[in-house]
């Protein structure tokens, strides 16, 4: 059986958009779900689609009202979007028949739909009713079915996507010219004050008479043809009505009749589920026997491949001994060659040592040469430091030889200069001349 989809369940799916998408939690109720006129709407005065929020302000009390005995279509802001598992049943709400206005349209919504659902909304009051962007006015419950009931449409038989007014129903709307009960009332309310005018006038001018006696026959004509109008729409009301009933009836029937085919579905699903069951006992057994039939042939194969692998290794072994014979050849040259490298090896080790001492007694006897010759050369150093010394000593007394003569010279130049003094102021000339004489001769 069918569950209803309700509360933190039904809150959650609006959220995550599974169920109805653009649509709002806040419009959860509980059981149900709320959807609200999205501000599309079509209007036999405007021919087509008209946008809420583009008529002027000045121009919305009469070209976005709902006139006494006029239908409006108007659109969902919500997308239904129903897996094949969950459909929904919607309910006008109590508030808009209060209102005076009467819902009709879709009232059920079938599994697998996608799309908007439109509403015709018609004013039975007497007063002009204004349209309202996003004021609720239907309720959506909505089903989820078992896992048996789940069922895919036959091609082409799938639910049809509406998005938006089809064009038939605006070329039906284009050309429609509703008159309401109230213009009615209005249009023979004035025609029979028109003919109380009239009658006054007749009163008074025999001239009018005639031409107003047409002018009654033809408003009492007009009359009639009206209140024929006005009994045509209170029938077509009627029957509106009446259709209305006749299809909820059926609808409730077709539900019962709906339950009833699902239950019998059901039951029989239940049964092909039995026999499904038995079936698949069968193919149980019968995939375990061939499973053992798999194991038997799979066991004769593995003792073949094992006998297989026996014969591998016993070859294996064969080429493994095969192998290290080989290697023990290769082991024995090997150790020919290493010793004929290592006998090698000490010959020219032999020779380097050789060469080595023979390197070293060149060394040595360079080194003998070497000190002989720095030792001849210290000692002709030492002889040239003595010569050098010598020289300088003999420079040194000639030096002070010569200072001393210098010293002796001055000291008679002196002596001199005060004796050719005295002599000059003395008069003694010729003493002067011999002492002079007698002085070179001394130095």
């Amino acid at each position: 059986m069918a569950t209803i989809v309700s509360g933190e369940l039904l809150k959650n799916k609006i959220k995550n958009s599974e169920l109805i998408e653009q649509g709002k939690e806040e419009n959860c109720r509980g059981l149900k779900y709320d959807v609200v006129f999205s501000g599309r709407y079509l209007k036999a005065k405007i021919g087509g689609p008209a946008e809420y929020n583009e008529i002027p302000i000045d121009k919305r009390k009469d070209m976005a009202v709902i006139r006494p005995g006029e239908v409006i279509f108007v659109i969902t802001e919500e997308i239904f979007n129903l897996p094949l598992n969950y459909f929904a049943q919607l309910t006008p709400k109590r508030s808009m028949g209060e209102l005076g206005i009467n819902v009709n349209g879709a009232l059920f919504v079938d599994p697998g739909y996608y799309g908007r659902l439109v509403f015709g909304l018609y004013n039975f009051s007497s007063e002009n009713f204004p349209l309202q962007p996003r004021k609720t006015f239907a309720s959506a419950v909505i089903y989820e079915l078992d896992a048996q009931e789940k069922f895919d449409y036959d091609s082409g038989r799938e639910p049809k996507q509406i998005l938006d007014f089809s064009p038939d129903l605006i070329n039906t709307i284009s050309k429609c010219e509703p008159i309401g009960i109230t213009e009615l009332s209005k249009v023979v309310q004035e025609a029979l004050k028109d003919i109380d005018t009239l009658k006054q006038k007749a009163n008074t001018t025999d001239n009018w008479k005639k031409d107003v006696e047409r002018l009654i026959e033809n408003t009492s004509m007009e009359n009639r043809q009206t209140s024929l109008n006005l009994a045509e729409t209170q029938r077509i009301l009627s029957n509106m009505t009446k259709n209305l009933e006749a299809e909820t009836k059926t609808r409730e029937a077709a539900m019962l009749e709906f339950e009833k085919k699902t239950d019998a579905e059901i039951k029989a699903r239940e049964a092909a589920m039995l026999e499904i069951d038995k079936k698949t006992d069968a193919e149980i057994k019968a995939r375990e026997a061939a499973i053992l039939e798999i194991d038997r042939k799979t066991d004769a194969e593995i003792k073949a491949r094992e006998a297989a692998m026996l014969e591998i290794d016993k070859k294996t072994d064969a080429e493994i001994k095969a192998r290290e014979a080989a290697m023990l050849e290769i082991d024995k040259k090997t150790d020919a060659e290493i010793k004929a490298r290592e006998a090698a090896m000490l010959e020219f080790e032999k020779k380097t040592d050789a060469e080595i001492k023979a390197r070293e007694a060149a060394m040595l006897e360079f080194e003998k040469k070497a000190d002989a010759e720095i030792k001849a050369r210290e000692a002709a150093i030492l002889e040239i430091d003595r010569k050098m010394e010598a020289e300088a000593k003999t420079r040194e007394y000639d030096a002070l030889e010569i200072s001393k003569k210098v010293d002796r010279k001055m000291i008679t130049l002196q002596t001199l200069g005060y004796v050719v003094t005295t002599i000059i102021v003395g008069g003694g000339g010729t003493l002067l001349i011999g002492w002079l004489t007698g002085l070179i001769h001394f130095n």
